[in-house]
């Protein structure tokens, strides 16, 4: 695995970085647009998903996250994860704001098109 790394480079670990935390926060919060706009908090009976699918969708999009970077990057999806292993597992200082650049990029794609895909239901919400 370490050989990848070093074949894919900075670039190809970034990238797996912000495709991860993508997904991510697709998964998670497409769910809870999609139990908002589905109205699921004013009629629950009714309404489309619940907390049940919310936390099933959390925990495929975090599965996935991880499944699409941890072979190049180590999947850490997160500035916070990226800090801590820097300040304690040795994970090297110059790569952090690289990091952290990309995750967050990645996060703010993904709730753009949230935001997109919903926005004529949230709007009605």
């Amino acid at each position: 695995m370490a050989e990848l790394r070093k074949k894919s480079g900075l670039v190809g670990e970034l990238s797996a970085e912000f495709a991860g935390t993508m997904i991510l926060i697709l998964f998670g919060c497409g769910v809870v647009a999609q139990v908002v706009a589905g109205g699921a908090l004013t009629d629950p009976a009714g309404g489309l998903g619940d907390h049940d699918s919310i936390a099933w969708a959390w925990g495929l999009g975090v599965t996935l996250g991880v499944y699409v970077a941890a072979r190049l990057s180590g999947a850490h999806l997160n500035p916070a994860v990226t800090l801590a292993l820097a300040a304690f597992k040795g994970f090297p200082w110059q790569k952090v704001a690289p990091y952290a650049v990309a995750q967050t990029a990645g996060a703010f794609v993904a709730a753009l098109i949230v935001r997109w895909n919903y926005s004529e239901a949230l709007a009605k919400a």
